[in-house]
């Protein structure tokens, strides 16, 4: 169950219990004021019924404001690792086209080794 919070207003909310597995969610998504006691990192199957609660300790709680400071660097992590993959795309949709020239250059063999084909 995949979840876009790009943006969204969370403020108030109550989300104890949730399972926040797949959140699609970025910096921009306002986290103050939310109440949440636990949340689970995944949603449980046969194969793994471990649902990865947090906090770990079942006896312990979050308290006011700890959801906000335990998913900011969940998030920081996210948004770092997008623009790492989009930056590292970007880097290859421009170098292809030279690579692809030089490979004509040095011969079907090495091109196709250069191309990784």
């Amino acid at each position: 169950m995949q979840t876009q919070l790009d943006e969204a207003n969370l403020t108030g909310a109550t989300l104890t219990g949730a399972i926040i597995e797949d959140w699609g969610i970025t910096n921009s998504a306002k986290l103050q004021g939310i109440r949440c006691r636990y949340v689970f990192m995944r949603l449980t199957t046969k194969d793994d019924p471990n649902p990865r609660r947090k906090p770990d300790n079942w006896n312990e709680e979050f308290e006011d404001g700890d959801f906000a400071d335990f998913i900011k660097p969940i998030v920081d992590t996210l948004e770092t690792a997008g623009k790492t993959v989009e930056a590292g795309k970007n880097l290859w949709d421009q170098a292809k086209p030279i690579i692809s020239k030089i490979a004509g250059w040095l011969g079907a063999a090495a091109g196709s080794y250069l191309l990784g084909l």
